[in-house]
């Protein structure tokens, strides 16, 4: 196999998505209508009863958010050797959530359903509905639709495209220019690798093929290969594959 390592600077440049899957609205959706019934529960207040079911319905509609964010991505696929022991946390980690008023959230649910304990205050009730609103506001993008090619430019000249398929191989593809002077032949410091091939995606498969060392290839600039990234490089990339706009 035929080896680069890249200046992990390159992932500073400015980034753009190329293509995206527009995912299942249905799916999506369900985590709103859930909320839609949580709030109709908090605002009616005509007993606790109708708070406790209100908080039980916004755990819902959290856990249909995370089961659906999790069969789209397979987050928990993703090797770490560092990985956080909870899924929340994890999240926190990609730069998805905050977990800590959610985790609030779990635990006021346990209670009532578990211990028989009275709801909160209203106030309270209706400051968990704002949250996981803006929970679902801010996941809405990534669940509606799942990013391919995300490109990197640092000018004119330079650019390269990056995709994950977030799945058990968790394999990143990697082609594009880079300056001469952020590739190098042997492993350096703040760098990653890529070993080198051509790939092809055909209605989802992906046919990768490496480059072996007798190939007599110009491949100082143009670059195209699987990219392997540590795991703080990793909690960088896998946002802007996420999130970019």
């Amino acid at each position: 196999m035929v080896k680069r390592w890249i200046d992990s600077r390159v992932l500073s440049w400015n980034c753009s998505y190329q293509s995206g899957i527009v995912l299942d609205g249905e799916k999506w959706q369900r985590a709103n209508l859930i909320w839609e019934h949580a709030k109709n529960l908090i605002e009616s207040n005509q007993s606790e009863f109708d708070l406790a079911d209100g908080i039980t319905n916004l755990k819902r509609c959290l856990n249909h958010r995370l089961s659906l964010i999790e069969e789209i991505y397979e987050f928990k696929n993703i090797e770490l050797n560092s990985k956080p022991k909870g899924y929340m946390e994890l999240l926190e980690r990609l730069g998805i959530i905050r977990p800590f008023i959610m985790n609030n959230l779990c635990l006021i649910r346990n209670d009532i359903e578990h211990n028989y304990a009275r709801p909160p205050s209203i106030e309270r009730c209706l400051e968990l509905l704002d949250v996981i609103w803006y929970f679902l506001k801010s996941t809405d993008p990534m669940v509606q639709i799942k990013k391919g090619d995300v490109y990197f430019e640092m000018c004119d000249e330079y650019g390269f495209s990056l995709r994950n398929n977030f799945n058990n191989s968790e394999i990143y593809y990697i082609y594009g220019s880079f300056p001469t002077e952020y590739v190098y032949s042997e492993q350096k410091d703040n760098c990653f690798e890529i070993i080198l091939g051509t790939f092809e995606f055909n209605n989802g498969d992906i046919n990768f093929k490496y480059y072996n060392k007798s190939n007599d290839l110009n491949i100082d600039k143009s670059l195209s290969g699987r990219a392997l990234f540590n795991d703080n490089l990793k909690f960088e990339v896998i946002p802007k594959l996420i999130f970019t706009s």
